[in-house]
């Protein structure tokens, strides 16, 4: 299966995937995933509001046009792509262009891609699952990294279910 996800960020150091089973179609499901709106959980809020994040208004369009991520390509129906590139240990943001993102390579700095992808089932079911990849570059971010990773991965994935069930709620509601 050739997905967005293995363009932009093949090698990786670190990753997390979590999925879920909604009952509708691509076509029903993939509309959602651009303008999820995850203000509707409140665990999602008190997490970003804990990590020092803005936690009003939190919207995946709105974290996609005002950055630090990036829409690097979508395959209507199937997948979405995001990324974000970083350069000195999470400092800097820097907003990667489509074609500027496969090639980044910092002496330090992270490279991450996450995606959402649509795996059509039978009976009008589908697999939506979302994956996180980050790769390190310098023995330092990847030290650092590493540490970072450890403590923040299980509100990561916390995050990430509840993004999913979002999804499902709404899809599950309309169809």
């Amino acid at each position: 299966m050739d997905l967005l996800i293995d363009r932009y960020l093949p090698v990786y150091d670190f990753n997390e995937i979590h999925q879920i089973r909604i009952n509708n179609t691509p076509d029903r499901v993939y509309p959602l995933l651009i303008p999820l709106d995850m203000n509707r959980s409140k665990i999602i809020k008190s997490l970003f509001f804990l990590r020092g994040l803005p936690a009003k208004d939190i919207r995946l369009d709105r974290m996609l046009s005002a950055g630090p991520f990036e829409l690097l390509e979508e395959n209507p129906g199937k997948e979405i792509a995001i990324g974000l590139l970083t350069d000195d240990l999470l400092k800097d943001l820097t907003v990667p262009a489509r074609d500027f993102f496969p090639d980044y390579r910092p002496e330090k700095g992270l490279k991450i891609a996450w995606n959402f992808h649509i795996d059509n089932r039978p009976q009008n079911t589908v697999h939506l699952s979302t994956e996180t990849r980050i790769q390190c570059f310098g023995d330092a971010t990847r030290l650092f990294f590493s540490w970072y990773w450890f403590f923040i991965r299980p509100f990561s994935g916390i995050i990430r279910m509840e993004m999913l069930k979002i999804v499902r709620h709404k899809a599950e509601q309309s169809g």
